[in-house]
């Protein structure tokens, strides 16, 4: 189907939106936790740009690379995240997800390490 998917049980188009959805591994000497970032959360951690103009505008892996080394690498970010406990195949196990990402000037950053 071009521009959209067809539902099975009405027949109607549905129009496909492209969304982002990531997930990143935070981890030190201790543990590591993998938080996932989904639709306006990964589009703000990508600078606002949304995943349709993401795809048409950088179409190479080291375009891909270049924006992502020069736009969230290294950048001092703010997250909230939540945790939310699920079962599987009788596990309880944890999961962690973005709900606020805020990128941080150099004063912010330095202020938060000066008061931990």
């Amino acid at each position: 189907m071009a521009g959209g998917y067809e539902c099975k049980k009405c027949r109607k188009i549905v129009q496909v939106r492209m969304q982002y959805f990531f997930r990143a591994h935070f981890a030190d000497c201790h543990d590591m936790i993998e938080v996932g970032f989904s639709r306006d959360v990964a589009a703000a951690l990508m600078g606002g740009i949304d995943a349709e103009t993401f795809k048409s505008k950088y179409t190479t892996s080291k375009e891909i690379e270049d924006f992502i080394a020069g736009n969230v690498l290294y950048k001092s970010i703010k997250l909230t995240v939540k945790r939310k406990e699920e079962k599987f195949l009788g596990e309880t196990r944890q999961r962690f997800y973005a709900f606020a990402v805020q990128y941080l000037t150099e004063k912010d950053s330095q202020e938060i390490v000066e008061s931990n």
